[in-house]
């Protein structure tokens, strides 16, 4: 259809995809797409295990992060302190992988990852983890930016009525930042454009 306004908020390269099937005035789509091709993503992967039984953990920790980048493990999170997301006496962990790890194993299977990845995170846990009741993994090929571009390049572009949100406006995969740009963006969309 015609719409006065679109606001996207999808990862560059997706934005790039549906820009190139839409029917947009051919110099104003290259000009976007020019804008939007510098922007790289992180990979990573994303684990998570069900036990049988409580895990211990640290200080009783509800999730940890990787702050001093020093090892494969970027972010655990035990999603049963959530109330009604696990049912009682389970333990469901997620875990993260850094994007170097997820990059250098991203065409592995996931079998022989799972194995891997438990003796990883039984030392930061502090106690050896049994076997999962169940596994899952899931590839995020676009997980969160690693260079971004400046918003105000595409300023030209919301004069016709388009306009970019997320956290690829800034470069950094933070969700107050994307979230900053959303708001930013919706601001400029009441106001009439750019």
């Amino acid at each position: 259809g015609r719409f006065d306004q679109v606001l996207l908020t999808c990862p560059a390269p997706q934005v790039i995809g549906i820009l190139e099937a839409s029917r947009m005035d051919e110099a104003m789509r290259g000009a976007i797409v020019e804008v939007l091709e510098a922007v790289r993503y992180h990979r990573q992967f994303s684990f998570v295990f069900a036990f049988d039984e409580e895990i211990a953990r640290p200080h009783g920790m509800h999730a940890a992060i990787n702050v001093d980048r020093g090892h494969d493990v970027s972010w655990i999170s035990f999603e049963h302190d959530k109330e009604g997301h696990v049912p009682a006496g389970k333990n469901v962990v997620v875990v993260q992988m850094n994007p170097e790890w997820s990059d250098h194993h991203f065409e592995e299977d996931a079998d022989s990852q799972v194995n891997v990845v438990i003796k990883m995170l039984s030392p930061l846990l502090g106690t050896d983890l049994p076997v999962p009741l169940w596994w899952n993994r899931q590839r995020w090929g676009l997980a969160h930016p690693a260079s971004g571009f400046d918003g105000d390049s595409l300023r030209f572009a919301e004069r016709s009525g388009f306009f970019m949100a997320g956290d690829g406006v800034h470069g950094k995969g933070r969700v107050h930042l994307a979230l900053k740009s959303g708001l930013e963006a919706a601001s400029r969309m009441l106001a009439g454009g750019g």
